[in-house]
């Protein structure tokens, strides 16, 4: 089974440096504010610096004020936040398009072996049972073998007992042969005697033939269950290595789907794990929002730089 190894585009985000805000801000100061101006101008954020006695006699004098009063320089600040979240938004963005596309590539890599691996192993399976029905097919080669031999041993053996049953009748053919011409050499012959004499001939002739067919019949007996004691044992021992093959088949194709699904769900883990990060990033609402706010805090005193 083909490895696969995750990489991961890198997505390590961008360290935010403090904002300066060196141009954010405008000090003005305003020198001979008079007393009557002073409430207006404190109204609209002036502070008092200092004061002094503008006058030529002491009847004469008039207390003036110098004030000082610190603006936000909106358009700078908005400028630089504004950069500020748009790399932010785009940052973030390129951060989870990268992740997507990494998680959707693997998938696919994923996809791809696990079929290449399943294809591989149906083929090895198929080759294998083709190797067991073949093993089968054999085995009753073997079998029609076997008996084509017992039925040669069987005709052999019939042919060798027919012999035996000839030499018998031609024994005894000889014997009742002998005898009557023994019985009119002395003048005994008569029918009567003849036939007793070859009643007990035939007697003992079917006695030793019914001894061939006993002997045929153990002989064919033996031979057969012989045979297929043999043949059976064989059997036996073959269907045992096939049943031991087909075992050891089904637990190497239980230990792939093992591999494959172990592999696949730890995979699947680490997929999970990637696809539920998300990087947050300002949305455009949040600009806009900006924006406004700025733009309706210091329209009084908008300065640019």
């Amino acid at each position: 089974m083909s490895d696969i190894n995750p990489e991961f585009q890198d997505i390590t985000p961008a360290n935010k440096s403090i904002p300066t805000m060196e141009n954010w801000y405008l000090a003005n100061v305003v020198s001979g504010i008079e007393e009557e101006a002073l409430p207006w101008m404190l109204a609209q954020g002036w502070e008092v610096l200092s004061t002094y006695e503008s006058g030529s006699s002491a009847a004469t004098a008039v207390t003036k004020y110098n004030l000082r009063r610190t603006t936000i320089q909106n358009w700078n600040v908005l400028q630089e936040l504004l950069q500020d979240f748009t790399e932010s938004y785009n940052e973030g963005r390129d951060a989870n398009d990268k992740r997507y596309e990494d998680v959707v590539r693997i998938w696919t890599e994923m996809l791809d072996k696990s079929q290449t691996h399943l294809t591989e192993a149906k083929t090895e399976l198929d080759n294998r049972v083709t190797v067991y029905l073949a093993t089968l097919d054999e085995l009753e080669t073997d079998y029609k073998a076997q008996f084509s031999e017992i039925q040669s041993d069987l005709t052999g053996l019939t042919a060798s007992l027919n012999a035996d049953r000839t030499r018998v009748n031609e024994a005894f053919d000889a014997q009742q042969s002998q005898s009557d011409q023994s019985l009119v050499d002395r003048g005994l012959y008569s029918s009567a005697l003849t036939s007793g004499i070859n009643a007990g001939i035939e007697e003992r002739r079917q006695v030793a033939l019914t001894e061939v067919s006993e002997r045929e019949q153990r002989l064919l007996a033996d031979i057969t269950l012989r045979k297929n004691e043999i043949y059976l044992a064989s059997l036996r021992m073959r269907v045992g290595i096939i049943d031991s093959q087909m075992g050891l088949t089904n637990r190497q194709q239980d230990f792939l789907a093992y591999q494959l699904n172990e592999r696949n769900r730890i995979l699947t883990g680490l997929f999970g794990f990637v696809e539920r990060r998300t990087d947050s990033y300002p949305d455009l609402g949040s600009l806009a929002q900006l924006t406004a706010s700025l733009a309706e805090t210091g329209a009084a005193t908008w300065q640019s730089a």
